[in-house]
């Protein structure tokens, strides 16, 4: 009876084993195929790649870090800012995400005095990204940074399967169409990015005025209260790691203004007074109304500034950075 349950084991343990060979022969040449193609992805010029070299070279001095969505990626080029800084703003970011960056990259930051956050028009009634974010990927890859809420595992690492559609995109305007003219400075921001809807319309006010304007105008109560409570946990914990927070509001064109929903606007300007009358180390940038400092010129498009509308913006902050 012992030998054969002995035997047993051991039949079982050579299925097992076969079971995982043919597993591996299969996989193996899928996975080669992943690493190839991110490691042609990791040959386009892209932000990520010179932010993390930035960091790298110069963690022990940086002094501010900015946070948000395509809005504030277009608007804020560190450039033209007094202190050594990163722009950790992305397309489609919100404060969940931004939090977890900073949370996780405070520590390798000794000098890190100041936080910038966006609070656009509708910021607080657009919900937070989720755990599977795709752009988390990005921060596992490129600064070790797990915004998953989980254990990670290997695919995390893997950038293509993240996002096919938008990786193919990529690699065929880098590889094939030779499309992808895009230019960083050594902060991951894009020094060339004029084109865009503005440009097409050759910054016509007439034509641009008869355009649909890409904006929220839908209200949300519930995800008002909870990222309204989320943003406050943010700023107790800047509080608590003695940071001064900057919260800024971006220059909008004049027909994205005219469309925006005055109850949301009403709730976001309520909670920036709030704000200001509770934390004391907290100051407020705002620029979204100014349309005498920004003119047609300085925006891709409703909503979004191009690369000189941001060399003018940045200054500007820096300006109001320097006299706080």
């Amino acid at each position: 009876m012992k030998n054969y349950n002995t035997t047993k084991k051991i039949n079982t343990r050579s299925k097992h084993i076969r079971f995982i060979k043919k597993v591996l022969v299969f996989f193996l040449p899928v996975l080669l195929v992943y690493i190839c193609i991110d490691l042609a992805i990791l040959q386009i010029p892209q932000s990520f790649q010179n932010k993390a070299s930035y960091l790298k070279t110069n963690k022990q001095d940086i002094e501010l870090l900015s946070f948000g969505s395509s809005q504030m990626q277009n608007a804020i080029n560190p450039e033209h800012i007094g202190v050594p800084s990163i722009n950790f703003s992305s397309t489609s970011q919100h404060h969940r995400l931004d939090f977890e960056i900073l949370k996780q990259i405070r520590e390798r930051l000794p000098k890190l005095k100041t936080v910038v956050f966006e609070l656009s028009y509708s910021h607080l009634e657009l919900p937070h990204n989720s755990k599977e974010f795709w752009k988390n990927t990005i921060y596992y890859n490129f600064f070790d940074i797990n915004a998953f809420g989980r254990k990670t595992y290997f695919k995390d690492r893997l950038l293509f399967i993240s996002r096919p559609d938008f990786y193919a995109r990529a690699l065929k305007e880098f590889y094939i169409t030779n499309k992808n003219k895009s230019v960083y400075n050594k902060y991951g921001f894009k020094t060339n990015d004029t084109l865009g809807k503005f440009f097409r319309l050759k910054y016509d006010p007439l034509k641009i005025a008869k355009q649909k304007v890409e904006i929220n105008t839908k209200p949300n109560r519930k995800v008002f209260t909870y990222n309204t409570a989320y943003f406050e946990t943010i700023m107790n914990y800047t509080l608590d790691q003695n940071l001064e927070v900057i919260i800024v509001t971006l220059p909008m064109y004049k027909t994205f203004l005219k469309q925006r929903n005055q109850s949301i606007l009403h709730r976001r300007d309520s909670i920036l007074l709030d704000l200001q009358n509770k934390y004391t180390h907290l100051k407020v940038f705002r620029k979204e109304q100014d349309t005498i400092k920004y003119n047609v010129h300085d925006f891709k498009n409703e909503s979004h500034l191009n690369s000189f509308g941001a060399e003018k913006y940045t200054k500007e902050l820096n300006r109001f950075l320097e006299k706080k």
